[in-house]
């Protein structure tokens, strides 16, 4: 299987970087939605949020072999500096 591997654009000015893992699906086996990985992150952000932190948030999805007997998710963490500038949306805080 073939998983993003990079998280692009992080905040230098938020040094601390959190890897929550959450394991989900539908009631019928199906893949969740993009709509409820959003609010599942969103929800994340807006609680570290009243907490009083700043957050910049990413996230990925990968879906599991289910014919493997063992499946065990690795993060080996890595930082280096890109040339590419990476294109922000400064429409999502307009919607809210």
């Amino acid at each position: 299987m073939n998983y993003p591997q990079q998280i692009y654009t992080l905040d230098n000015d938020k040094p601390n970087v959190v890897v929550i893992t959450l394991q989900a699906s539908n009631v019928d086996g199906e893949p969740i939605l993009a709509s409820q990985i959003e609010a599942a992150r969103n929800a994340a952000v807006s609680v570290l949020e009243l907490l009083g932190a700043e957050v910049a948030n990413n996230s990925t999805v990968f879906t599991l072999d289910k014919s493997k007997r063992e499946t065990v998710l690795r993060v080996d963490v890595s930082t280096d500096e890109s040339d590419v500038e990476e294109e922000t949306d400064t429409d999502e805080n307009a919607e809210n």
